[in-house]
């Protein structure tokens, strides 16, 4: 059993916020990190410094996926996908 202590495959931490990160994706533009409340956070790729936030939904994040310059959200409060067209956002 690998000993956690001596796990030299880790190259940085980041802290992701009091809420924690439950959904991680990457795009071409943006790491996209949503928190179980419902917050996506769009980071720089070379940075990781949070560029935008979107607050999708008021409960809980089920899932999202990015389709091209596409968000889509949905979450566990309530029946509706939330869409955002990310060449709108700007870096």
């Amino acid at each position: 059993m690998p000993n956690a202590k001596r796990n030299t495959n880790i190259h940085s931490q980041l802290h992701v916020g009091k809420n924690g990160c439950a959904i991680l994706r990457q795009h071409g533009r943006f790491i996209s990190a949503g928190d179980p409340l419902g917050r996506i956070d769009l980071r720089d790729p070379n940075t990781l410094r949070v560029e935008h936030t979107l607050e999708a939904h008021s409960g809980s994040l089920s899932d999202f996926d990015v389709h091209g310059n596409l968000l889509v959200t949905c979450g566990f409060s309530n029946s509706f996908f939330m869409f955002y067209k990310l060449c709108t956002v700007t870096m």
